[in-house]
């Protein structure tokens, strides 16, 4: 699990270093305000996106501050349609900067969107090629996107 949040972590701090203007907060950066998306309600969810804020902060420590706002953390129902709705609302909301997808089903949704307005992580890809992820890079009103995945061999 810890490998997956320094991952998420990294991109975060590419998404938010060159997206997000300058305010106030350490070394005059304003916060970033992550939406998160889970999948279902469930304990282990709830554990997991405990261990990726725990993982944030220290990734960060004084250097940036991110903020997990409660409303901005929804539970779908475990569905894609559950998921796609989810997505939509923290896209929606002008108190997110960023929305994070941090289960397998809400990645999947969001990885197949072909428009983002907000920077954006699916932070869960199971089989980028059994799933029919589009690999190429894409433009979406921002730096240019790709999947980041680790293949295995064979």
């Amino acid at each position: 699990m810890a490998a997956l949040t320094r991952a998420a972590a990294s991109v975060l701090l590419f998404v938010t270093a060159s997206r997000l203007a300058p305010a106030q907060g350490p070394r005059g950066v304003s916060p970033a305000h992550v939406g998160v998306v889970l999948d279902g309600p469930s304990e282990y969810n709830r554990a997991v996106l405990a261990e990726f804020q725990r993982e944030m902060t220290a990734f960060f420590g004084t250097e940036r501050t991110i903020e997990f706002a409660p409303h901005a953390t929804l539970e779908a129902d475990w569905t894609p349609a559950g998921a796609g709705t989810a997505i939509d609302r923290l896209f929606a909301d002008p108190g997110v900067d960023l929305v994070l997808a941090l289960g397998p089903i809400g990645s999947n949704e969001l990885a197949h969107r072909k428009a983002l307005p907000k920077p954006a992580i699916a932070a869960l890809i199971v089989d980028p090629d059994l799933q029919d992820l589009p690999m190429q890079p894409r433009r979406a009103g921002f730096a240019t996107c790709r999947c980041v995945t680790r293949r295995s061999a064979g």
